[in-house]
């Protein structure tokens, strides 16, 4: 098998090499069952040493992306079966080129209300006091930030939201699967702009969001009114997705991350 991959620098080798490795498996260069080249082989296409190689391995074996058997070297897996949801921005990467971008990210969004749901059907037994007023400042934080034109920050502001809301549920199952599907619609970079288009919604969903779980249980409104408020919202960033994926520069311009 010849795989296309050129010299890395070594100053983040490793990291280099699991990219280049998980693109070849997510693009298909690399099927599912066919066994990679032995470290050696890789070492000198890459231009690093063995030790890297076997780390960058070892990485996309945690993943889920390759398998190992004495004797026999690494094996592609079915990411799509032993993958997970930190895999979700290098997919993207993949769907963009491919132009699914819309899809996944129409399935990402709704995974994560079906999630938000999960955590909001806790949320209110569990949460102390003292966890309502650490979302409260992560709110009042994200609130200030709203109108800072600092996306990055705005982003990492809505991120601190969501880890607040998790750690109050005290729930790490909840919070295990919740974190990657958040990390990742932070880090598909078309997202946090059209999420953010219009932040004053965001910060009214947030404070719908601070009403609903400061209100007695017996006057408190099904967790579904808050869900319908982020499906609205979502729609509102598909939308605007897809008008600038119709856009002629959106269609013919092609997102290639470097290697190395």
């Amino acid at each position: 098998m010849s795989l296309n991959v050129s010299p890395i620098s070594p100053a983040s080798a490793v990291d280099a090499c699991v990219t280049a490795l998980q693109r070849a498996i997510l693009e298909g260069e690399l099927k599912v069952g066919e066994r990679l080249p032995p470290e050696r082989t890789l070492a000198a296409s890459f231009g690093v040493n063995r030790v890297t190689v076997r780390t960058a391995l070892s990485r996309l074996q945690t993943a889920g992306l390759l398998s190992v058997r004495q004797g026999s070297g690494y094996t592609v897996h079915d990411f799509a079966t032993h993958g997970g949801p930190e895999l979700l921005p290098d997919m993207a990467r993949v769907a963009r080129e491919r132009g699914q971008l819309l899809l996944l990210i129409e399935d990402l969004l709704r995974m994560r209300r079906h999630m938000a749901r999960a955590v909001l059907e806790v949320l209110p037994e569990r949460a102390t006091s003292e966890d309502l007023d650490i979302i409260r400042a992560a709110i009042n934080e994200f609130e200030r930030l709203a109108g800072s034109g600092d996306l990055a920050a705005l982003t990492q502001a809505d991120l601190e939201v969501v880890r607040c809301m998790l750690r109050a549920t005290h729930s790490p199952a909840l919070a295990l699967c919740m974190n990657p599907i958040s990390s990742a619609v932070s880090e598909i970079p078309e997202l946090p702009p059209l999420i953010y288009a219009q932040p004053s919604t965001n910060v009214a969903g947030y404070r719908l969001l601070l009403s609903w779980l400061e209100s007695k249980a017996h006057a408190r409104p099904d967790a579904a009114l808050l869900v319908a408020e982020l499906e609205r919202r979502d729609s509102d960033t598909l939308a605007r997705l897809k008008r600038l994926l119709s856009r002629p520069k959106a269609r013919g311009k092609k997102h290639r991350d470097p290697i190395g």
